[in-house]
């Protein structure tokens, strides 16, 4: 097992730059505007001032990016350089196209054979689709995912991956968001 340290914590993007998206994608957001804000959605019932991510486009792409920082508060001490603990074994790209109406790729680099789950959750933390991707070699590997196949409604979704190797178990998520 790694002994790396995780935070889990849910996040909401900046309301007026998300309803701009929806409002810029009309015919892929028919419903509008999201009605509800996070003060009255009861999922950030205790506030939610620290756990806003971005939400901006990548004009070379044509991607939507989200980046959201966490700080973790405690005592310790730490020397050199730390490492994101799953970069050793892996790196987890972002989907794209992201936010995606149907169709979408998650691309993942293995730095050594793994067995690969792929799974997607939704913000209430359920488990709602899992992928065993069984053991795959060293390299590149992507992953097409089919929203519409899956029956999904238009909602932000978080994946995670979670590879198996000769040294422990290692998890990775990043967020996705699902137009119709």
């Amino acid at each position: 097992m790694s002994s790396a340290y995780s935070a889990v914590s849910q996040f909401t993007f900046d309301i007026a730059a998300k309803n701009a998206l929806y409002a810029a994608n009309s015919t892929l957001y028919t419903k509008g505007a999201d009605p509800l804000l996070p003060q009255n959605d009861n999922v950030f019932s205790d506030g939610y001032a620290l756990q806003i991510a971005t939400l901006t486009r990548n004009e070379t792409t044509g991607a939507y990016e989200a980046y959201f920082e966490a700080v973790i508060q405690g005592s310790g001490t730490t020397t050199g350089y730390l490492e994101k603990e799953t970069a050793k074994y892996m790196a987890l790209g972002q989907n794209y196209p992201n936010p995606c109406s149907g169709m979408t790729t998650i691309p993942l680099t293995l730095k050594s054979p793994a067995r690969v789950r792929l799974s997607l959750w939704n913000l209430a933390g359920q488990k709602i689709w899992e992928l065993d991707g069984g053991t795959l070699n060293t390299g590149e590997h992507l992953f097409p995912i089919d929203f519409s196949a899956l029956n999904l409604p238009m909602a932000s979704y978080a994946y995670q991956v979670e590879i198996e190797n000769g040294q422990g178990i290692y998890k990775d998520c990043k967020m996705i968001t699902v137009l119709r």
